[in-house]
């Protein structure tokens, strides 16, 4: 049994959360005040209807009564009978009218027949500087509504005709509204409770399915996404967006760690073949002083490519974990030209010197040597055109070749770490596909933008801008 119970309290905290809860009072609350509100705001009206109903009642007999009566010197003079002999003035009906006429010393000049039969009405106003006025008071075990009003002799006298009328029917239907009301507001609220949870459950439907999604998510499975109908402005819609768009960079982030490793690997895998097979090779007789030279020859030779892969391997995976880089003021100018110097004479150099960026030196060295290399390498023999400039307040450097080009819709794929182009691969030209992913990530990294686009007639043109520092020089 306590089993039982605890698994059904489990249920009920499961079915009424905090959030849930949150905009289950809300929802109630606002509700249930706007109701009562309303209910309020009710009643005050139909009171003021129905008593304004009698009222005016009370107020049109007054003026016809007023035109039918006048006072002179001590007594009311009745000049037409036609009103008070209605049955309203004659007998205590459901809705009588009740009249007396009296002076300012509370003695009687006129009485409706009925009056006798009910009993005098407690006469309430005896000044007479405030008429015409509405008064409530109680006769019996009725309610009765009296309207004061005045009349004047030509002697200056002056007399109030007091006029009462059942209140009844305006207490009782204000009561019949008032059980109405809350009768109204007893059901509202048994009917908000479920009403209530049930919108805050599906208010909150899309986020269960977005927790549904990302607890489906793993290193094995990233291809879930969000699905939901709202609008990209709507804060579900927003949700769903950027999860999808976090789920794609997972993606897409798994899918180059992966490639990553799978490149790397072979990468590392060919130089330590090639020095593992010269390796055998030395081992199996032995060898002339001469062989075993040309063995050490290619064991340097290759172990210079692992060094050089693993190098950038390193500076690439820094990189990436730091992401934007610090640097300092650095001659941009003087480095490019420390490159082409080492470099070969197929370079054509356009440079204009005291360039300066912020930067870090060992990094820009391994851009400009990475990209006028992957020039000279691609274009045969062809020149390379090395350009260095000002710009609008940037450092433009360009490396123009005449060599085989990058198809179109390669040219974003070899900034991809191992990537390299379709028709490098197919002429054997040798290469790690490292260089342009390394210059782009530490170009990105000093907020510069690299580009490639076709040269003419044939080739390619790389282009570096970097934010540029201006400097006086004396």
């Amino acid at each position: 049994m306590k089993g039982i119970s605890s698994r059904l309290m489990s249920s009920i905290r499961g079915l009424f959360t905090y959030s849930v809860r949150n905009i289950f009072y809300w929802i109630f609350f606002s509700f249930v005040s706007f109701f009562t509100i309303f209910s309020v705001f009710s009643l005050f009206s139909i009171s003021k209807i129905l008593q304004n109903a009698v009222d005016s009642a009370l107020k049109h007999e007054a003026e016809k009564l007023l035109r039918t009566i006048e006072y002179t010197g001590d007594s009311v003079i009745v000049k037409s009978s036609i009103e008070l002999n209605e049955e309203d003035f004659l007998d205590v009906t459901q809705h009588p009218f009740l009249l007396e006429v009296y002076d300012s010393s509370g003695r009687n000049l006129l009485r409706s027949e009925n009056v006798a039969k009910f009993g005098s009405i407690k006469k309430q106003w005896e000044s007479f500087s405030n008429v015409p006025v509405f008064e409530e008071s109680k006769a019996g075990d009725h309610e009765i509504r009296t309207y004061y009003s005045m009349i004047r002799a030509e002697s200056g006298k002056r007399a109030v005709v007091q006029l009462s009328t059942f209140n009844d029917d305006v207490s009782e239907r204000l009561a019949s509204s008032v059980r109405y009301h809350i009768m109204l507001v007893a059901i509202t609220i048994i009917v908000i409770i479920p009403l209530s949870i049930y919108i805050s459950r599906r208010t909150f439907r899309p986020v269960h399915e977005v927790v549904n999604i990302a607890q489906s998510i793993s290193a094995n499975n990233l291809k879930g996404r969000v699905e939901n109908n709202a609008e990209p402005e709507d804060p579900v819609g927003r949700l769903r967006d950027t999860l999808n768009e976090l789920f794609n960079r997972l993606d897409f982030e798994f899918a180059q760690v992966s490639g990553f490793n799978n490149n790397a690997s072979h990468q590392l895998m060919n130089p330590l073949t090639a020095m593992k097979t010269e390796i055998d090779f030395a081992l199996r007789r032995e060898r002339t002083t001469a062989e075993y030279q040309e063995t050490l020859r290619v064991l340097d030779s290759q172990t210079g490519k692992m060094i050089s892969i693993v190098k950038k391997l390193l500076v690439l995976s820094k990189l990436r974990i730091e992401g934007e880089q610090t640097g300092a003021v650095i001659n941009l100018s003087r480095i490019v030209e420390d490159v082409l110097t080492a470099g070969s004479a197929r370079v054509v150099p356009e440079l204009e010197h005291q360039v300066f960026v912020k930067a870090d030196a060992d990094l820009m060295t391994m851009v400009a040597g990475n990209i006028v290399e992957n020039a000279l390498k691609y274009s045969g023999e062809a020149p390379v055109k090395v350009t260095l400039r000002m710009d609008n307040g940037s450092a433009l450097f360009r490396v123009e070749d005449l060599g085989i080009g990058i198809p179109d819709d390669e040219k974003e794929k070899v900034f991809t770490s191992f990537y390299r182009a379709s028709n490098a691969q197919e002429r054997g030209i040798n290469g790690y596909g490292l260089g342009l992913c390394l210059a782009k990530t530490i170009i990105t990294g000093f907020d510069g933008k690299i580009t490639i686009s076709n040269n003419t007639p044939t080739g390619t043109i790389i282009e570096v801008s970097l934010p540029a520092v201006k400097i006086s020089i004396d």
